[in-house]
């Protein structure tokens, strides 16, 4: 029976998921990775948001460095989200994936080692959502496998939201008020009309921004003001946008906002 250890793992973070477990990401190796874990009895096994590999127990480690000084291990990582790029901070306009790669890091123990996400424009459309190099000399030192954990972490979107609201209720509000520990950092309500839909008053943060996540997290209530009735709340818990709630903005094309249209 053959056994193994494990020379590194690689652990995916993202603020969009819960827990900031990065969930759903598939990581192949490249057909020469895959020719060099062949050669020395490797493995590549994944459980929860992390992947493994693993070495037979066989191998003469220092003869392992010395064949390798310059090799490097190269994954594609894709995803199983069809919104990942839109809740990942890639460029709006530019084709391309981010790059991880362990050069340059230094290793000494088995510890976890934050490998910072790069940009890598490519002039074709492609399907990795990143690249990961680690370089195998790295892994190994006197003898002994360093063992060491890649955390990953994918830049979240981070964008203004905007709530327009529709007044479909025939009721008649003098005011209509945002109320939550992060109102103030909103501008309005302003006089809006969209195009194919009506008017609507406007909520914006402008230059303020705002995570885009799977659950929302920022609380937010509506109130509106009658006359004859004071303020009322209309909407307890506002809905915090999600991916497809992006939009280009009008006056830019590489702005996103989080626009959302709320019927009262």
């Amino acid at each position: 029976m053959v056994k193994y250890s494990q020379i590194c793992s690689f652990q995916f973070l993202h603020n969009y998921y819960e827990n900031n477990f990065c969930r759903g990401i598939n990581v192949q190796p490249t057909l020469a990775t895959v020719s060099w874990m062949d050669q020395y009895g490797g493995i590549f096994k994944s459980r929860g948001n992390s992947w493994y590999l693993l070495l037979s127990k066989t191998n003469d480690l220092n003869k392992i460095k010395e064949d390798n000084e310059d090799v490097q291990l190269n994954f594609y990582c894709y995803s199983q989200n069809p919104d990942f790029v839109k809740i990942t901070d890639y460029p709006v306009d530019e084709l391309g994936c981010f790059n991880f790669s362990s050069a340059g890091i230094k290793l000494t123990g088995q510890e976890k080692k934050y490998l910072n996400p790069v940009f890598k424009s490519s002039n074709t459309a492609i399907k990795e959502i990143a690249q990961i190099e680690i370089e195998v000399s790295g892994l190994f030192s006197g003898g002994e496998i360093i063992n060491p954990v890649f955390e990953m972490q994918f830049p979240d979107r981070i964008v203004p939201w905007k709530y327009y609201i529709f007044n479909n209720s025939g009721i008649n509000y003098s005011t209509l008020k945002l109320e939550g520990a992060k109102s103030g950092l909103f501008t309005g309500p302003t006089d809006e009309y969209v195009e194919g839909v009506g008017k609507a008053q406007l909520f914006d943060s402008g230059e303020e921004k705002f995570p885009i996540k799977e659950i929302g997290d920022v609380k937010l209530s509506l109130y509106g003001e009658q006359d004859d009735q004071g303020q009322i709340i209309l909407i307890d818990h506002m809905p915090n946008p999600g991916p497809a709630s992006l939009q280009l903005a009008s006056n830019s094309s590489q702005q996103l906002n989080a626009t959302m249209y709320i019927y009262i």
